[in-house]
């Protein structure tokens, strides 16, 4: 299981370029990649998407991409605006002409002119390169997926603990189901006394009203499922899938729903105590997978 935040940072050279990188990663319920790279990189920002993808199913991920070409490359190439020099120059002349100045323009004051000579840098990839940046990439994300990994751990060993508790409330909850049968019958006869009815009505007729309400009040098939539940739930925990994220969410939805149902039927002041803590923890639960891949 992972989680799906996990931050990396990677520098790495080679002969011809100089590379640095980082990645980010936080909760999203689905992949979402912004990448920030160099103009000279968009063309293949759609092999690093995949890349990452196929690493990273889910989460927001911020990939930070800069590059540096080294002179070792000889991949910069002086150009010329030959217009503008020849502009400087005639508006020199001219100028030289106007003030009687007879000194003529040289080569080495046009040089120093800024926008006649440019200096223009090939940063297109070369194949090795290319391959360069994205075995970089790769040991970039390995990082990052140690990170996630690591706190996945941490995550589960949390949720299981929850659980645990979570499942101890629930049993206290079956145990005092029984109770709240016998309070039920209890409180009918003690409505029935007080209106003085008691004597007027049959006790079969009792019997089945009694048999009526505690069918309406009967927990048990609410505690099967919430039996199933935690089951699957701690299945998924220890399974050896790495995208468990929205199954854990889709359970702990369950679990919400089926102590809900428990503490709607239920008016036993103990079975609402547990109710009241049992919904706090799932609530826990739901947060924490939140951010499980």
């Amino acid at each position: 299981m992972k989680s799906m935040t996990g931050f990396a940072a990677l520098e790495a050279e080679i002969e011809t370029l100089k590379l640095s990188l980082r990645v980010r990663c936080v909760n999203s319920r689905f992949f979402e990649f912004k990448p920030h790279l160099p103009p000279d990189l968009y063309p293949v920002e759609s092999e690093i998407k995949k890349s990452i993808q196929e690493r990273l199913k889910r989460g927001s991920v911020d990939l930070y991409v800069h590059r540096k070409k080294l002179s070792k490359s000889a991949s910069a190439n002086v150009v010329a605006d030959e217009n503008l020099a020849k502009n400087y120059a005639k508006t020199y002349k001219a100028l030289a002409k106007s003030l009687k100045i007879s000194e003529e323009l040289e080569m080495p004051t046009l040089a120093k002119v800024p926008g006649i000579f440019n200096v223009e840098e090939n940063l297109k990839l070369s194949k090795s390169e290319k391959e360069f940046l994205f075995s970089s990439l790769e040991k970039l994300l390995a990082a990052c997926d140690k990170e996630r990994l690591r706190e996945g751990k941490a995550i589960a060993d949390d949720l299981n603990s929850i659980i645990g508790a979570l499942e101890n409330e629930v049993k206290q909850i079956a145990v005092y189901r029984e109770e709240a049968n016998a309070d039920l019958e209890k409180r009918l006869h003690s409505r029935l006394e007080k209106f003085g009815l008691k004597a007027e009505v049959d006790e079969a007729r009792i019997a089945q009203e009694v048999v009526i309400q505690i069918d309406k009040a009967d927990i048990t098939e609410e505690l099967l499922r919430l039996k199933e539940h935690f089951k699957e739930f701690k299945r998924l925990l220890k399974a050896k899938e790495e995208v468990v994220g929205k199954r854990l969410d889709f359970y702990s939805q369950e679990l919400l729903r089926e102590v809900n149902t428990i503490g709607s039927k239920s008016q036993h002041s103990s079975i609402t105590k547990h109710i009241v803590e049992s919904k706090g923890m799932i609530e826990r639960i739901r947060e924490i997978v939140q951010n499980v891949e």
